[in-house]
């Protein structure tokens, strides 16, 4: 059972309907039985429902998937939990394939206050996640010395990348047992050439204004100089950022070429045929009476959209249809993409049709085969380019040519 801090935040959802519904049939099962899995996709409150005459809802075992460097353990207590509810069930599970071990990526970053919020924190991390890296930023939150330094650095030592993110400060400087003089952030990147990790580094523009407290002067000014000039020397990619958004894309960026293909247990997915021909790439096959019965005024509220310039929705290039599960939505859809669409838009230079309840159905594949479908280009031709360039040329067509996409379960 999903929540969120939105949910939290609204009187009316049909997903209290559904929370009711999962309670009666819980009252129902033997005693002990781990029906209800409550899973926090933000901060907020669970809610304060009886189960029972002794056992409130807020007194069950919640899963966070927040913040994003957590994720990843929350899933795998939550499939743990699954796996056990199923097996206690008399239902055997197995696993369809097994994912790759992700590479790790030690972030070490000094940046002013404004970049150092644990929001921001979040989007470097979230960069490193979408390139199916896993993160590793430790917070600094006690002084070092000498004695206390190899512990921490030792956090390096299960990493296969290391990510510099830095402006104008050195850090303060521990002294080592030889005499040497460096801060933490020259150390953990000591570290990281010892172990011949690959080293991406982003520095803040000088451009960018920034307290006058969080620049170095004098000493501390010649000491990041002299480590700035090092990183170039060694051959680092090395790229200066001007805001939290242009370091985050140029982290994901810099990781694409080594991104490990994520291997699935892939659904049926048809060939891609040439526009205008339609290309359906996972069939609707749960409508049984061949068209949709009823539901006649939501039919017109998609007719409207792109058939009657004097309607609301008109001039707007996204269409959502949002209702709880079981509702009937993908069916709708499906009867007017397939009946209606082609004779209300008869300029189309393509329709598609994607379904997100599929297993091969990343946004990653969906981008693919999109691009692929509007460009008139092969998958093998698609697959070469990077992650920005797939998408900044499939957004290129979709601004200039009429094509028509659903995105079913997204």
């Amino acid at each position: 059972m999903c929540l969120s801090r939105e949910l939290d935040q609204r009187r009316e959802s049909g997903v209290w309907k559904e929370i009711d519904l999962a309670i009666e049939i819980n009252s129902k099962l033997k005693s002990g039985t781990a029906f209800i899995l409550p899973v926090r996709l933000s901060e907020c409150s669970l809610p304060k429902i009886k189960l029972s005459a002794l056992k409130n809802f807020d007194s069950l075992q919640c899963e966070d998937l927040f913040p994003a460097v957590q994720r990843e353990v929350s899933l795998r207590k939550l499939i743990g939990a699954l796996q056990g509810t199923a097996k206690a069930a008399g239902v055997e599970v197995k696993a369809t394939h097994k994912q790759p071990p992700r590479k790790k990526i030690f972030i070490s970053s000094l940046l002013p206050q404004q970049f150092s919020s644990e929001k921001d924190r979040e989007q470097f991390q979230d960069a490193c996640l979408r390139m199916a890296c896993e993160p590793i930023q430790p917070q600094v939150e006690r002084p070092f010395d000498d004695a206390t330094l190899p512990a921490w650095l030792a956090s390096l030592d299960d990493a296969d990348f290391y990510l510099g993110i830095f402006a104008q400060q050195y850090g303060k400087v521990i002294v080592g047992a030889a005499g040497s003089e460096r801060s933490l952030i020259e150390c953990e990147y000591d570290r990281a050439v010892e172990r011949g990790l690959k080293r991406f580094v982003f520095w803040l523009n000088e451009d960018v204004p920034v307290s006058p407290k969080e620049v170095d002067k004098g000493v501390g000014a010649e000491r990041l100089q002299r480590f700035k000039d090092r990183i170039i020397a060694d051959g680092c990619l090395v790229a200066e950022f001007s805001d939290v958004a242009d370091v985050r894309a140029k982290i994901v960026a810099a990781l694409e070429s080594f991104r490990e293909p994520q291997p699935a247990a892939f659904h049926y997915v048809s060939d891609i045929p040439a526009p205008p021909e339609t290309y359906v790439a996972h069939p609707y096959v749960l409508l049984k009476t061949g068209r949709v019965v009823g539901r006649q005024p939501e039919l017109n509220w998609l007719t409207q959209w792109v058939a009657d310039r004097k309607s609301v929705a008109f001039r707007s290039r996204l269409f959502f249809l949002v209702a709880i599960g079981g509702q009937g939505k993908s069916a709708l859809t499906w009867d007017w993409f397939q009946h209606i669409a082609p004779q209300e838009m008869p300029g189309l230079r393509g329709r598609m049709w994607w379904s997100f309840y599929e297993s091969d159905a990343t946004f990653e594949n969906f981008v693919i085969r999109a691009l692929a479908y509007v460009s008139r280009k092969s998958v093998e031709e698609i697959r070469k380019l990077t992650a920005d360039q797939r998408e900044e040329q499939l957004l290129r067509v979709l601004n200039t040519e009429p094509q028509l996409l659903v995105l079913d379960g997204l």
